[in-house]
């Protein structure tokens, strides 16, 4: 199941979650971690997108499962659970959408003309770039929400798991 792109894109995610939570002042012992975490996102994202789910889906569900695992990891160390969470969602962030919806607008304005195409393209990209760093933020945020008034350590996911 595991091919050789996946296992390369897991291994990206966790040299750009890596880099990002050194420049996030994470402590140094907590940064394996906080690899982990973005390794685990990038599989569950593109797990989602290989069975014919959206991108926009699998950012959503794979910030989710990022957010419940840094919940976990931050009860058991007594530390915020951002210092895992965010650089997990750095790998995820739509820069391609981004780059070619700032393209796209800076054609627009050069040529005078309005070409359907383009603005439909980068109107189409630059949607794309909006919904999934909605859902990026959505999906790290929601487990935080849900589980606020109880602690981490309260919610027995695996009891929960193992009863269905």
């Amino acid at each position: 199941m595991l091919n050789q792109e996946l296992i390369l894109r897991m291994i990206y995610a966790m040299m750009v979650a890596g880099g990002f939570a050194t420049i996030f002042g994470v402590a140094l012992k907590r940064v394996p971690l906080a690899m982990l975490v973005a390794a685990v996102a990038c599989l569950v994202r593109s797990i989602y997108i290989e069975h014919g789910g959206g991108v926009i889906g699998a950012s959503l569900f794979a910030a989710c499962i990022a957010g419940i695992i840094s919940l976990f990891i931050c009860s058991r160390l007594l530390t915020p659970s951002v210092i895992y969470s965010l650089p997990a969602m750095i790998p995820m962030v739509p820069g391609t959408y981004a780059y070619s919806t700032m393209l796209g607008l800076m054609e627009l304005t050069r040529n005078p003309e309005l070409n359907q195409e383009l603005l439909y393209a980068t109107l189409r990209n630059g949607l794309h770039t909006l919904f999934i760093l909605l859902s990026l933020a959505i999906g790290v945020a929601l487990p935080n929400l849900l589980l606020r008034g109880k602690s981490v350590r309260d919610v027995k996911l695996l009891g929960f798991i193992n009863s269905r």
